[in-house]
């Protein structure tokens, strides 16, 4: 999500499906419907955000910036290591990536019987 610093306005910045990654106001956003959203901030006591308290604004000018430049197709694959397709938690990993935070500690997997890191079980 980027807020407006003059004017407030907010935008989220999404990968959808059938559009890639997409900007929309949260009107549009929650217009369509949601099997389910995850929201992705810094921790409070992170060392990152507590030297630059900017770094999420400037994480979320970079995605939204990215997302008006051009085109950016839905990553099937959910290659996280690719920018050049983005799914959903990608889009806030890699504009996290560009201001020094690194999101993928490790890969998790949905069908797990809980949470995994690299396929050990935590």
């Amino acid at each position: 999500m980027h807020v407006d610093a003059k004017t407030s306005f907010i935008r989220i910045v999404e990968a959808h499906i059938e559009r890639g990654v997409a900007v929309s106001t949260p009107e549009e956003y929650f217009r369509d419907a949601k099997l389910r959203v995850m929201v992705l901030r810094l921790r409070a006591d992170s060392p990152a955000l507590i030297a630059d308290p900017q770094l999420p604004h400037r994480a979320a000018a970079y995605a939204l910036r990215c997302a008006q430049a051009g085109h950016i197709p839905y990553d099937f694959a959910l290659d996280h290591r690719s920018a050049d397709k983005l799914f959903c938690s990608a889009v806030a990993s890699e504009a996290c990536r560009t201001v020094g935070v690194d999101l993928w500690a490790g890969l998790s997997h949905v069908s797990s019987p809980g949470p995994s890191l690299a396929g050990k079980r935590l």
